[in-house]
């Protein structure tokens, strides 16, 4: 399990940093390493670029001492790990599990600073008055500089989502639940690809935290059995959406199939995959041989109290400090509110898209 999984050439990737603790660890012969195929190595998923994992769980054949636990084990890995890539637990499976087509179901996280739930009106205002659009030489990518976001995030911070919105976000995500076409949420997918259609079992919104430098934050929690490249952070982008908009249908209207709209990327680093689920495997495969379930949600064991720990100390700790230094999330509003032509690529859904400064009296047509 690790916080951060990247695939950059130059940068550290879990399966690089592991395999070369295997090897370190005496877990695995220097005759295999390099050569994944030959102990079986296989990851739970993969993530995008930015995104982070709390629990991804890996599959490997490795080599042990006669006399060695699997804490042993665990415990010998994490010596040569950095920090940040963490072994949380380690248990003894079949001959035959492979960690991604064993999994079941898979649940992520996404944390949604509460400040995305600024007074719309008065968030434009203060855009505008920190960085305006207009006399800069302004682009979609890095509009804003350190001394902006500065200036924003500190006009911002100490929002507080109200119950009201809180149950506005609740009933925008729930409406994501059971079985539909999600092409509006991924690429280069229509409508009648049959990989379009997923099954989200759950869409939960959390109680909202507080963290250290006073900033609030609403943790959600969707559960489903797979997910579409971007489809989470284009879910939440349009969850929120609907809340900001005061438009409580957008959600379902851009899962219905005859819609075709273009949906906006909320930032990858509020995502990260918080739990793994091997339902299948534990009741068809676990009874018949000798090995534990993988269950690691069970509360009060010392891998869930272990998990817990590095979850909210490592991950949610890093996705704070680093919405605090780097703006991501600022410089998404911006882009979104400057740059995102929300007519255009909503007009479909047949809402009033109304916008600062637009005549009180225009609406769009409905579809």
């Amino acid at each position: 399990m690790s916080y951060c999984q990247q695939t950059n050439e130059g940068i550290k990737t879990l399966q690089a940093e592991f395999e070369l603790a295997l090897l370190k660890s005496e877990l695995l012969s220097p005759l295999n390493f390099g050569y994944f195929h030959k102990y079986s190595w296989s990851t739970s998923g993969r993530t995008d670029k930015g995104v982070h994992a709390a629990a991804q769980v890996c599959s490997a054949k490795i080599q042990m001492l006669p006399d060695q636990t699997m804490d042993d084990v665990r415990e010998v890995i994490n010596q040569h790990l950095p920090p940040e890539f963490r072994v949380l637990d380690v248990v003894k499976t079949t001959g035959s599990f492979c960690a991604k087509t064993g999994r079941s179901r898979v649940r992520y996280q996404y944390m949604i600073p509460s400040f995305f739930f600024y007074d719309r009106t008065k968030l434009i205002k203060l855009l505008q008055e920190v960085a305006p659009k207009e006399g800069r030489d302004r682009h979609m990518g890095e509009p804003l500089n350190e001394t902006e976001i500065s200036k924003i995030q500190e006009q911002m911070k100490n929002y507080r989502v109200t119950p009201e919105q809180l149950e506005s976000l609740q009933t925008a995500l729930r409406q994501y639940e059971g079985t539909h076409s999600f092409h509006n949420f991924t690429k280069g997918v229509s409508a009648q690809d049959p990989s379009s259609m997923r099954y989200i079992l759950s869409f939960n919104v959390e109680e909202p935290m507080v963290f250290a430098n006073g900033m609030e934050w609403i943790p959600t929690q969707v559960l489903g059995q797979s997910f579409l490249l971007h489809q989470i952070r284009k879910m939440i982008s349009v969850g929120m959406d609907s809340v900001r908009l005061g438009l409580p249908n957008m959600v379902s209207a851009a899962l219905e199939k005859d819609c075709k709209i273009v949906t906006n990327l909320a930032p990858a680093q509020g995502l990260f995959m918080e739990m793994s689920f091997y339902d299948t495997y534990n009741e068809v495969k676990v009874p018949t041989a000798d090995v534990e379930k993988l269950d690691w949600g069970i509360e009060g064991t010392p891998v869930n109290d272990r998990w817990k720990k590095f979850r909210n100390d490592v991950i949610m700790d890093h996705v704070v400090k680093d919405e605090e230094k780097c703006g991501n999330f600022i410089q998404y509003l911006y882009n979104h509110e400057f740059y995102f032509d929300r007519t255009d690529n909503y007009e479909s859904l047949g809402t009033n898209l109304k916008t600062e400064g637009e005549d009180d009296q225009k609406e769009e047509s409905p579809s």
